[in-house]
């Protein structure tokens, strides 16, 4: 039988852990395959020692750490089976490689690092139940490593525990939780309140019905952890699983907790940081949201805009708008951000996208009756922002903030929003017609008051203006020719009838050399698309007649690109509506041979083209 010699013991002293394991290999496997009682016998036959140079204190000692390392390799190599029929003598072995890691006497640090990794090999082998018993047992201790080894082994076994032995162990762990409460009371070095929030958070993972009181009680613990620059990551990363678990128990906390972590976001942490802090959010959002007021709403839209202002909105972050505006009660949401505008408007407009950003968001998920309730506010809100932006992005953006504050109004409250719009629009000192009548606001002009657009219609006033007074603004036109497409468009013949559309026909067909003096492709496409809009509504053949003359009327212009243009937008007539105008085909026939002998190539081929679109509905024109 062979025994533990002084090359063995020097060995296992220098060798890492593999190294170690293979030295050992032979000794754990005698001890695998004899008796207990077989192997005291030989050890008491074979016992010696060699002669050795060092003193027999120092030969004892270093036999006494290769013994200990010695057992905490034999532990890793015992089946469950042995170790559970163990479970009283790995206790008692607990309690001594306890008391050898507590030892003060600075010669034996060897065998207090040896006797604290042999402790945490041997709880890794023991069943749940005398886990936590050592577990206890070690926290019992006054060694603040074995306490911080103990809590390190809790929080990476607890989660591999079945659930019919984990409600066994609720007293147990109200225990645990008890004296985690009292280290983070007291600790002020951040490794052990570290491990003992990285243990709270394993329980909460788990937590059991009888554990939310215990757990509970920690969280004010937590929230001074987060204060603490070391412990920030630990002490949010411990809440993320208790919001689902304790839910309105953290209400007297609540208003503290958003705080501190959104301090912990103005911050710019690192991305973990940051996606906890997010994901506690988000809970506190999911779990408690009517509890939130606007102090806190206040404070976490604040958030957003100044991160957004300085470029440091990150992708992480992004989320938790989202869920600010789905989940925050829109009746105290909507308030709270009309309140901010002021601020926003005055002194960030880097931060206008992300402000209408949320405002579109915010009125998407709001009810019907919540928005008519601050429609006032709302209202101002966006006149002051149309006069505040400037034509881009940012009004494109509170464009369509505005559409959604649009599609939540029924008739009744939108007619009164509607004039006031018009007469901010048209009749105030602005002088210029505001784009956010664009869009999905057209749907609801059916039915509205008539006298809006009377023979003072602000389209042919805004149109007349273009070829009047040489207006050089290309939004403006832009935003008047697609309202208007959108109007005949979604119209049912109620508004747009024949004397409407004739007012309208003729400042129309006059905006052709205006798109080509503002050089407006994206013009040009709105005022063929509108004039094809204009013809599908139209029953009167008088006035079918008048438009088809007055466009070809354009063929005859001195520019060329103004002849191209009028043969663009006829061909586009003759394509959508050929049997409207089959009735003037002769007259349609003359101007193009007109156009096929121009000195200009491109406006002669444009007019083959025209010719083409003609013949295709009314069959040869060649002999008329």
């Amino acid at each position: 039988m062979p025994t533990i010699t002084s090359q063995d013991i020097a060995m296992s002293i220098r060798q890492n852990s593999e190294d170690v394991q293979n030295a050992l290999a032979l000794p754990i496997s005698f001890l695998h395959h004899y008796t207990p009682h077989l192997q005291n016998f030989a050890r008491n036959l074979g016992t010696r020692f060699e002669e050795h140079p060092v003193s027999p204190s120092a030969l004892y000692k270093r036999l006494s750490q290769a013994i200990v390392i010695f057992v905490g390799q034999a532990a890793k190599t015992f089946s469950s089976k042995e170790s559970n029929n163990a479970g009283g003598e790995l206790s008692d072995l607990v309690s001594i490689l306890l008391k050898l890691s507590r030892n003060p006497d600075s010669k034996v640090n060897d065998i207090v690092k040896a006797s604290r990794s042999c402790l945490t090999k041997v709880m890794s082998v023991m069943s749940v139940l005398d886990f936590i018993d050592a577990v206890l047992l070690m926290l019992f201790s006054e060694d603040a490593m074995a306490q911080e080894g103990a809590l390190d082994l809790l929080s990476d076994r607890l989660s591999k525990v079945s659930s019919s032995v984990r409600k066994t162990i609720i007293p147990s762990i109200n225990k645990i939780l008890g004296h985690i409460q009292k280290f983070l009371s007291q600790q002020t070095s951040a490794a052990p309140a570290n491990s003992s929030l990285k243990a709270a958070s394993a329980i909460g993972q788990s937590l059991y019905p009888g554990e939310e009181n215990s757990m509970t009680s920690l969280v004010p613990q937590v929230i001074s952890g987060m204060r603490s620059l070391q412990m920030t990551l630990q002490a949010i990363a411990s809440l993320v699983p208790l919001l689902p678990k304790l839910g309105p128990r953290l209400i007297p906390y609540f208003r503290e907790i958003v705080s501190e972590l959104i301090l912990v976001l103005r911050e710019g942490p690192e991305d973990l940081i940051t996606k906890n802090t997010v994901s506690v959010l988000q809970g506190l959002l999911t779990t408690i949201s009517t509890f939130w007021s606007k102090l806190e709403l206040n404070q976490l839209a604040r958030l957003f805009l100044d991160l957004s202002a300085s470029q440091k909105l990150s992708t992480h972050v992004m989320p938790l708008m989202k869920t600010l505006t789905k989940r925050a009660p829109p009746k105290v949401l909507l308030p709270t951000l009309c309140e901010i505008w002021r601020q926003v408007e005055t002194s960030q407009t880097a931060s206008f996208d992300c402000y209408f950003d949320m405002l579109q968001k915010s009125l998407r998920s709001a009810d019907r009756p919540v928005v008519q309730e601050n429609l006032r506010s709302l209202f101002s809100v966006f006149l002051s922002a149309f006069d505040s932006v400037k034509m881009g992005e940012f009004e494109t953006r509170a464009i369509d903030a505005f559409v959604e504050l649009v599609v939540k109004l029924n008739e009744a409250t939108f007619r009164p929003i509607f004039r006031r719009l018009h007469d901010w629009a048209f009749v105030s000192e602005h002088g210029r017609f505001c784009p956010s009548l664009n869009a999905t606001v057209l749907k609801l002009w059916t039915g509205f008051d008539e006298s809006l657009y009377a023979s003072g219609c602000p389209f042919t006033d805004v149109l007349n203006a273009f070829t009047a007074s040489g207006l050089q603004d290309e939004s403006l036109l832009t935003s008047v020719l697609g309202t208007l497409t959108k109007s005949l468009t979604v119209d049912d013949g109620s508004f747009w009838r024949d004397e409407k559309l004739r007012q309208m026909a003729t400042p129309l067909i006059r905006q052709i050399p205006v798109c080509v003096r503002l050089n407006s492709h994206h013009g040009k496409a709105l005022l063929q698309n509108c004039l094809v809009a204009v013809v599908e509504n139209l029953n009167d053949e008088t006035l079918l007649k008048s438009i088809n003359l007055d466009l070809l009327m354009h063929t005859r212009s001195e520019e060329s690109r103004v002849k191209l243009f009028a043969l663009e937008c006829s061909e586009a007539l003759w394509k959508a509506h050929g049997g409207k105008l089959l009735g003037f085909v002769a007259e349609t026939a003359t101007f193009i041979a007109e156009c096929c002998e121009d000195e200009n190539d491109v406006v002669a081929r444009e007019s083959f083209r025209l010719k083409d679109a003609v013949e295709s509905v009314a069959g040869s024109i060649n002999g008329i």
